[in-house]
């Protein structure tokens, strides 16, 4: 793209879209180039591909790697690299979304379609599937809607193309995170949607919504033991008797997998500067910023995550969004609600009992 740009005699603009991420190895992110970060130069690694076979490649994956956390992120820090390296006097800029999630207005308020992220982790509990995972409750989650990304991605463009000069400054970075006075932790994330949850309750869910967080990663596999395996056992026993193809098994599988993969990112909080895009916006007339609004400040998170729940209930889950349909949804809501306290009496009296039985039974002794 670089080099096909370095071709437009007419070219106004370039934004590099990259992730806030891309430099997650360190926990203050600036709107900066991190070049220091990377194993070996982007200039020698495209050298490597080159001239060696792609199994010798996967073989120095590690070294490659560094300390960065996996590929997506390493490649992420490569390619912001590429444009330090190539920009030279073209109208560029980078532009470094957080977690992307549902819209908050446009085109239609709380479209996704997608499940990445704490969306994945939504869904995964309004199907009562999600009960136990790696998430430390206190760690900032840094979501941004998707709307909102779509038009810093606009005014950053508007921005270069404005103030385009000849010059061997790097090409300006763009931070869009949470603004420092409107942040949110993964704690508020998981209380703020349950205390609406029942409102958009989907009709097929298997058990009751709800989400346990744990940041020991050597219990973690204990606790999906009894929270996912065992449950999930148990209904792909049932579904064999009747005939039906197992399946919670091989979901827990690929989700145990992956809350390994996300640790690093659930359980760790970043700084991000953001003084380019506080510009940006100061930049932009009063109509403009109507138009092509991105305030995180203003965003209120309880009003974002009633749309943003009402939408994953239409577009990802398929279900309509009638009266009739949400009415079924609660109505199995409150059924599963009384199934999971009922359970937990159970569990709770059986334990007291057991324990009760042991203590007489030394007692006796």
């Amino acid at each position: 793209m670089v080099q096909l740009a370095k071709q437009m005699l007419q070219l106004e603009a370039f934004v590099h879209v990259s992730t806030a991420y891309a430099n997650c190895v360190v926990d203050h992110i600036e709107e900066k180039f991190y070049p220091d970060l990377l194993t070996s130069s982007s200039e020698k690694v495209l050298e490597m591909t080159d001239q060696l076979s792609d199994q010798l490649i996967d073989n120095m994956t590690c070294e490659l790697l560094g300390s960065f956390p996996n590929t997506y992120t390493y490649t992420k820090a490569l390619g912001e690299d590429v444009i330090l390296r190539e920009a030279g006097d073209l109208p560029m800029c980078v532009f470094r979304p957080a977690i992307i999630i549902a819209t908050s207005r446009e085109p239609v308020a709380g479209w996704i379609d997608n499940l990445y992220g704490p969306i994945a982790l939504l869904y995964g509990v309004a199907y009562g599937i999600l009960r136990i995972a790696l998430v430390d409750v206190k760690a900032q989650n840094s979501v941004v809607p998707v709307d909102y990304c779509a038009n810093v991605a606009l005014a950053s463009a508007w921005k270069t193309a404005a103030v385009r000069t000849v010059s061997s400054a790097p090409p300006p970075i763009y931070n869009f995170a949470p603004s420092e006075e409107n942040l949110l932790t993964y704690g508020e994330f998981r209380d703020k949607t349950q205390s609406i949850g029942e409102n958009y309750a989907v009709s097929k869910m298997i058990w009751y919504p709800f989400l346990h967080c744990m940041t020991t990663a050597w219990l973690y596999p204990l606790a999906a033991f009894f929270y996912h395996t065992l449950p999930g056992f148990v209904v792909d026993l049932a579904l064999r008797t009747v005939g039906r193809k197992p399946r919670l098994l091989q979901i827990y599988q690929k989700i145990h997998i992956n809350m390994k993969l996300l640790r690093p990112f659930t359980c760790r909080s970043w700084k991000f500067d953001a003084m380019n895009r506080d510009h940006l916006w100061q930049c932009m007339t009063p109509q403009d910023r109507e138009l092509y609004h991105f305030d995180m400040l203003a965003l209120d998170w309880d009003d974002y995550f009633t749309r943003a729940l009402r939408g994953m209930r239409v577009y990802l889950c398929k279900e309509p969004p009638t009266p009739a349909s949400i009415a079924e949804g609660q109505r199995i809501w409150r059924r599963f609600h009384l199934l999971h306290r009922t359970l937990q009496l159970f569990l709770v009296g059986s334990a007291a009992a057991l324990i009760w039985s042991l203590l007489s039974l030394v007692a006796s002794l």
